[in-house]
């Protein structure tokens, strides 16, 4: 099933929904950025209702926010190692997170999707692009800069599909 499917799968055809989208990653650590660039694209683009936020290496910081905001939905997306080709993405499963600490900067994801699902009542997905260089840096590889992008027109595509 291809990425944009398992995005429309997520949604389950759900309109009262509350989406909130979750950018992971450090700009100085070059293909760990991909997170970010995937909510900088949206930025770009008219998607409203619909909550970004740039978190960054601390994604638990923003747990205020989401709070507040009181999503039905979250989409987390940072750069993970998948032993896949660089840029390309796809959905990463909980107990994969369980398995193994799937994230470049080895931030507790686990928590936090425990803590959303649990106590905020939030359905969640998390999305991997496969880094090629975590080097430090500013430069984002072609690849994952174009896989990143791919990822936010995707998700533009579905949360824009029915309005």
């Amino acid at each position: 099933m291809s990425l944009l499917e398992k995005l429309d799968s997520f949604f389950e055809d759900e309109k009262n929904r509350k989406v909130a989208l979750l950018g992971v990653g450090s700009p100085i650590r070059r293909d760990d950025a991909a997170g970010l660039i995937v909510i900088d694209e949206l930025e770009k683009r008219d998607l409203k209702g619909v909550l970004l936020v740039r978190s960054e290496a601390s994604p638990e910081l923003f747990l205020g926010t989401l709070e507040e905001y009181g999503p039905t939905h979250v989409i987390i997306v940072d750069a993970a190692d998948l032993g896949i080709g660089p840029g390309e993405a796809r959905v990463v499963t909980t107990s994969e997170v369980l398995g193994e600490a799937i994230s470049t900067h080895r931030l507790p994801l686990t928590i936090l999707i425990g803590y959303l699902e649990g106590s905020l009542n939030v359905k969640t997905m998390l999305i991997g692009i496969q880094p090629k260089d975590m080097d430090f840096g500013m430069e984002t590889s072609e690849e994952v800069r174009r896989g990143a992008e791919r990822v936010a027109q995707d998700i533009y595509n579905v949360l824009t599909k029915d309005r």
